[in-house]
């Protein structure tokens, strides 16, 4: 099936990206000046295809307003230091994707770094790690107020800088600052993905993988960017069957199992606890969330609101069928595109077929959560990882707590830090990969993540649902 196509939005804030890196930067600031202004516009008046999959808390608890003391954690990593022997420090081997998208949802740039990171560790060289521009997710104030996230904030993982596992000689990633003084201009090459023989467009994965780990282990030069052309992993790779091929290398790789979550997110969890603990308590002693492993009972469900109703039409308009990790065929609740979708302007009846695992109503919503209970008795609880609005939670909570239901919460009722709601995807990433059951949209990449992350952890394959 074809992947998802990008709104016109999207593909605005794509091109803004291509413009970034032009030799001629001062003719690029001029251009890409003009090209914002005409992505604020549409942004503010047109589908925002890639907004936000969940906020935090209006009401912020007290703390930092910037992200000073990560920056300076990653400074501080003892990897950046050019003294250090190949094939890190100044004669180490480093690959920086330059061209790496951005403007886009975190969860669609997580998923092309982590795979970013797996090739740099195939090939044997230094990732070169870039915070994330947090334009798509205005947690306050408009994409201008928006900040760059260091990398560390969402992840403890070797992509932002921590460890390889044990026994693992790969060099870790550094920074952008590093990598400049480490790797002079006259020392950088850049490649073209257009002029490889294997096409970013077209291509699957594994085939990608393949070639470009090859080509970059056995290229004698030290620093290396991929500058030009299409992201090796693009979102429409990515949005697509095309990715699955790489699956079983990626499932094993460094760069998924030593993934975790960072102590900003977890400790954002943690504090809430009494937000998804178990209400009725056998025990008089306090209720201690455990820091890691299943939450027994919990039962977590990603329901997607704001502008989807139609970014789902426009779904079925292009015929699009789950997104990347979601597509894995030995997941249960599988979607087949229904006859009638397609072709820029889908058939009431196909509207309907998508909008039924993109949107469902709160009668569908009850109903899940009940077939949930059935089959998985200990669950008595609701996580709802949601962008909805305060009124249209309430109503669903109450809905759900008519069904018998111990505790019903929402990504509404978590309190937050000024940090913590810049990175609230990722919290509710935390307990959606935790829940005994989760539920999620298989259109949304950030259920596609929470899938990949769930079995990564050994999450057993009937615990991992869709509508």
């Amino acid at each position: 099936m074809p992947p998802r196509r990008p709104s016109i939005a999207a593909r605005a804030k794509n091109f803004v990206r291509s413009l970034r890196y032009s030799r001629s930067r001062s003719r690029t600031l001029l251009v890409a000046l003009g090209v914002f202004l005409l992505v604020t516009f549409y942004l503010s008046g047109g589908t925002r295809e890639l907004a936000p999959d969940s906020v935090g808390n209006t009401q912020l608890l007290r703390g930092r307003k910037d992200f000073v003391d990560f920056e300076a954690a990653i400074r501080k990593l003892p990897q950046h230091n050019p003294d250090l022997p190949p094939p890190a420090g100044r004669n180490g081997r480093y690959i920086f994707f330059r061209n790496q998208i951005w403007g886009l949802g975190w969860n669609n740039i997580l998923e092309e770094i982590l795979l970013n990171t797996h090739l740099a560790h195939e090939a044997n060289r230094t990732y070169v790690m870039m915070p994330f521009h947090a334009l798509a997710h205005p947690a306050m104030g408009s994409a201008s107020d928006a900040p760059h996230i260091p990398l560390n904030a969402f992840m403890d993982a070797p992509t932002s800088g921590g460890a390889w596992p044990p026994g693992d000689k790969a060099p870790r990633s550094v920074d952008e600052i590093f990598y400049e003084q480490v790797c002079p201009k006259k020392d950088r090459v850049e490649l073209d993905t257009e002029a490889a023989p294997v096409s970013p467009k077209n291509s699957d994965a594994k085939t990608l993988m393949d070639f470009w780990s090859k080509k970059l282990r056995e290229m004698p030069d030290r620093c290396v960017e991929i500058s030009k052309g299409e992201q090796i992993f693009n979102y429409y790779l990515t949005g697509s069957a095309r990715v699955l091929t790489v699956f079983e290398d990626f499932f094993a790789s460094p760069a998924l199992k030593a993934f975790k979550w960072s102590k900003l997110v977890t400790g954002a969890v943690h504090r809430n606890q009494e937000v998804i603990a178990p209400s009725n308590r056998r025990s008089s002693r306090p209720y201690i969330l455990p820091a890691k492993g299943q939450l027994e009972g919990l039962l977590a469900m990603h329901i997607r609101r704001g502008d989807y109703l139609e970014h789902c039409t426009h779904n079925a308009d292009w015929s699009s069928t789950y997104a990347s990790w979601a597509l894995l065929p030995q997941l249960p609740d599988q979607f087949k595109v229904p006859e009638g979708a397609g072709g820029g302007n889908a058939s009431a009846e196909a509207i309907e077929a998508y909008r039924r695992v993109c949107w469902p109503s709160n009668k569908e919503i009850v109903a899940r959560a009940r077939a949930m209970r059935e089959m998985h008795r200990r669950l008595d609880r609701i996580y709802i990882m949601t962008n909805g609005d305060p009124e249209y939670l309430a109503k669903l909570k109450a809905d759900l707590k008519a069904d018998h239901w111990e505790k019903v919460s929402t990504s509404r009722d978590m309190k937050l830090t000024w940090q913590e709601t810049w990175i609230a995807q990722a919290i509710d990433m935390e307990i959606g990969q935790r829940a005994q059951v989760f539920v999620g949209n298989g259109f949304s990449t950030l259920s596609a993540n929470v899938v990949i992350m769930r079995l990564a952890a050994g999450r057993a394959l009937d615990t991992i649902r869709f509508w």
